[in-house]
């Protein structure tokens, strides 16, 4: 099975596809129970995404396959155009689609879907700096981008920091390098509230885009607690692995690994930021964790890799039918 991912096809998009619907078919059988209200710590949209979440059951089981298979192919751009394996590849998509499957309560339409989607889009935009003259709109829209991710996540503004962080590897860092990301994120923000203000809702956005600290654990039922824990643990086991991911690769792919492992150390303060730590907040992992897995796979020998993919694949199948399990 991993055969297929090691290989570059152009058509890499539809296999994203499909691999994420095998792992959603537990969900369109009555795996996973949509929300019956929003939840608290989401921004303007994601309010709304999640009340359209609530009113339309069957696109919120339908659109995750369709917005994770955009991620994948996000994740595999980034690896192949910034040199992170020692050859081009669809692993780090295909962990993408694993750590998504192994996230609990995350099947249905959720906020935080589009929300990685677009920080994904602030680390592709935030790569093109890299021996680079003139990044200043690379960094601009990495702002923008990220502006974007948390309008439906407002915890996710505080991945700034290693975006900034991020110029620094790559050799660009200063003042200058923080205006300009500072300016993306001010541009959205201003558009969004001009809008917000013209139709009425300009206080309902300022409250909605204040991040909320909280460290109050939200109850979960035994199995998706575990099934959260195997993730942390997962990402606890990644961290371990830097020098194993790094030492195949380029001084390119280097640093594109390290700008990842500053966006997961990240991710707790992310969390803490998100109005209360759930079983869903794990989300925010998908990010570096299915990149970085991806990549860990790449390095393990042929029949480790597989043993691994499958027992991964595996726990993403029962995730997906924790309703039938419970």
């Amino acid at each position: 099975m991993l055969t297929f991912f090691r290989s570059t096809q152009a058509y890499a998009g539809l296999p994203f596809l499909l691999y994420a619907l095998a792992l959603q078919l537990p969900v369109f059988f009555g795996g996973a129970a949509v929300p019956t209200e929003a939840t608290t710590g989401h921004g303007i949209f994601g309010n709304y995404l999640s009340n359209y979440a609530v009113a339309h059951p069957w696109q919120a089981v339908a659109l995750p396959v369709v917005l994770m298979g955009i991620l994948a192919l996000q994740a595999s751009v980034l690896s192949n155009r910034h040199n992170l394996t020692r050859s081009a590849t669809q692993l780090a998509a295909l962990g993408v689609l694993l750590a998504w499957g192994l996230t609990p309560g995350f099947r249905i339409l959720h906020p935080a879907m589009l929300a990685n989607i677009f920080l994904l889009f602030a680390l592709l935009s935030v790569g093109k700096v890299y021996k680079n003259q003139y990044p200043q709109i690379a960094l601009f829209n990495a702002g923008a981008w990220l502006a974007l991710a948390s309008i439906l996540a407002p915890g996710y503004l505080l991945f700034f920091l290693p975006l900034y962080i991020a110029g620094g590897v790559l050799g660009r860092t200063g003042l200058a390098e923080l205006l300009r990301l500072l300016t993306g994120v001010f541009v959205l923000y201003f558009l969004v509230g001009t809008f917000a203000y013209f139709y009425g809702f300009l206080p309902e956005f300022l409250a909605a885009q204040t991040p909320l600290f909280s460290y109050d654990l939200i109850p979960a039922a035994p199995l998706p607690l575990a099934f959260a824990g195997v993730l942390a643990v997962l990402a606890l086991l990644l961290i371990t692995q830097l020098n194993n991911i790094v030492r195949v690769i380029n001084i390119e792919g280097n640093k594109g690994v390290t700008i990842l492992f500053w966006v997961l150390l990240f991710t707790p303060l992310v969390i803490l930021f998100g109005g209360g730590i759930s079983i869903t907040s794990t989300a925010t992992l998908i990010v570096p964790v299915g990149i970085l897995l991806g990549l860990a796979l790449h390095n393990l020998p042929e029949r480790a890799a597989e043993l691994a993919h499958l027992l991964l694949a595996v726990g993403a199948l029962l995730v997906a039918a924790l309703g039938f399990l419970q």
